[in-house]
């Protein structure tokens, strides 16, 4: 079932994924993965969501926050990448750019 694997997926990958979204929107003080990555932020009522981990990775502003003039290099990377094997490789590509 697709939805229960994305949910796992999601769930597997909540450290990670968390991560990027507080470093680029830098105002998020709670960030939930299940079958949508939900966060929500410090000035706002009512938490935002992104669809998908495929969608928080390949955004194009999030990526050239994360990534800056190496983005599209980095996402070039990642979409070669087979899916199963995508977030291994985007975990060690944004531990390896902070140094660890």
């Amino acid at each position: 079932m697709i939805g229960a694997s994305e949910n796992k997926r999601n769930m597997d990958n909540h450290e990670l994924f968390e991560a990027i979204v507080k470093e680029a929107y830098g105002d998020v003080e709670w960030v939930g993965c299940e079958h949508h990555i939900m966060y929500k932020r410090r000035s706002e009522p009512v938490p935002e969501s992104i669809a998908s981990a495929d969608t928080l990775i390949f955004d194009h502003e999030i990526a050239k926050v994360i990534w800056g003039s190496n983005w599209s290099s980095v996402l070039s990377i990642l979409a070669m990448e087979p899916a199963e094997h995508r977030d291994v490789v985007l975990g060690v590509l944004y531990r390896d750019r902070k140094g660890g």
